[in-house]
């Protein structure tokens, strides 16, 4: 039960680009105010995870819509800016509903740090990072199988042909999959 309003804001945003040469990010400055002991704190959460908040949270109860995800331009200031004000405003209003039905779901205690959420959620910190570093991992790896196509005008028996395009398909994979 939330016995005092919290209060949340995105004060601000920051690019990181890791050391590791991966795609730039941004990430927002998440601060929470108020709660039984009226504190203050703040916390850095991508875009990624206001989206898994989003699915954990859309299953449980009525949430607004999540400012959509951008594939172009998606790191110009004016951009950035735009949606830093919407993912504060898509807080609030989350915070909202839950401040009038009187529950806070653990997500969302977790996301913002609320207490008794706080600390596992600093447990979980080293887990989230270990996600992330994983989810980085992943994002090279192709989500299908390659679709190759090959045609050939030249009239080979059907022993060498089978020979051939095997032999084709399996370097072709093999440098596509560094295996």
């Amino acid at each position: 039960m939330i016995s005092m309003p919290y209060t949340i804001s995105i004060d601000n945003t920051r690019t990181i680009e890791p050391k590791n040469g991966d795609e730039k990010y941004t990430v927002y400055q998440v601060t929470v105010r108020g709660g039984p002991i009226p504190t203050f704190h703040t916390m850095d959460r991508r875009y990624r995870e206001f989206e898994s908040l989003h699915t954990h949270l859309s299953s449980n109860i009525s949430v607004p819509q999540l400012p959509r995800k951008v594939l172009l331009h998606r790191r110009s200031s004016k951009l950035v800016e735009q949606r830093r004000q919407l993912l504060e405003v898509y807080l609030n209003e989350i915070l909202k509903r839950c401040q009038q039905q009187a529950v806070m779901p653990e997500e969302l205690g977790r996301f913002l740090q609320i207490p008794p959420y706080d600390d596992e959620n600093q447990l979980n910190q080293k887990d989230r990072l270990e996600q992330d570093s994983y989810d980085d991992e992943m994002k090279n790896v192709l989500e299908h199988a390659p679709c190759i196509s090959i045609s050939d005008y030249y009239p080979w028996n059907n022993d060498n042909r089978e020979l051939i395009v095997d032999s084709i398909i399996s370097g072709l994979m093999c440098s596509m999959y560094d295996m």
